[in-house]
């Protein structure tokens, strides 16, 4: 049980920085322009 809710951690936390890094992305493409 305490390995699949470290997994489930995991998982948010290399969602978050995924989207954290796609959001810090489109926001320089936007000041690019």
């Amino acid at each position: 049980y305490l390995l699949q809710l470290a997994n489930f951690n995991i998982c948010i936390i290399k969602l978050i920085r995924k989207y954290t890094l796609f959001t810090s992305y489109k926001i320089i493409s936007f000041c690019a322009d």
